[in-house]
């Protein structure tokens, strides 16, 4: 099922070789990572064998990059047709998802929303780390209400938790989180959009 050839220069993610990545949010995406390699070890997705190699190639991958999706190193160790690659990882998600206590459904329409600009401007801590665990906010109704998505639903669920913290350390609330799954396809288009990857 995976290639043992991995070169990290062939990554989609865009490089940052450069650019300052908090030690707590490089914590947390590494984190989140392997939590997610651990659902599929639990849900036989993946061997242990398999898991170890994936993980290799992400943090080698993650050295000099903000942000890496573990889904898309998985695709870059896999046989997987470039066609099936949004099936592919809509069934990784399908399987994480599975070991979730909380439901994070799939919604494939939900980046159809406005770019929430002025939400990331009033609180400054969010966008950095929705663009390091590439969790982009789908909707923000004022502070109260915000959708936030993912591919890879760990991702997806620690960042609505990362979120409603700083948001609640910034003004008098505690947000209600909406998280959910999305394809492929909307979820690339959101990260070039909010985050310019």
């Amino acid at each position: 099922m995976f290639s043992s050839e991995f070169d990290a220069s062939d990554s989609a993610a865009a490089p940052a070789a450069n650019s300052f990545i908090d030690p707590d949010l490089r914590a947390k995406q590494k984190n989140v990572a392997r939590e997610t390699l651990d659902a599929l070890i639990t849900r036989k997705h993946l061997s242990f064998d398999e898991a170890g190699q994936i993980e290799a190639a992400y943090l080698a991958e993650l050295d000099g990059m903000a942000s890496v999706e573990i889904f898309e190193s998985i695709v870059r160790l896999s046989t997987t047709s470039p066609r099936d690659i949004p099936q592919f990882i809509r069934q990784l998600g399908d399987a994480v998802a599975k070991t979730l206590e909380r439901n994070v459904p799939y919604v494939p329409l939900a980046g159809r929303q406005q770019k929430p600009s002025a939400f990331y401007e009033r609180h400054e801590a969010v966008k950095p780390l929705c663009k390091a665990l590439l969790t982009p906010i789908l909707y923000a109704e004022e502070s109260e209400v915000i959708g936030i998505g993912s591919i890879n639903p760990k991702a997806a669920f620690v960042a609505s938790e990362l979120v409603a913290n700083a948001v609640s350390a910034t003004e008098p609330v505690t947000p209600f989180m909406s998280v959910v799954r999305v394809d492929y396809d909307t979820w690339k288009t959101l990260l070039e959009k909010q985050f310019g990857l």
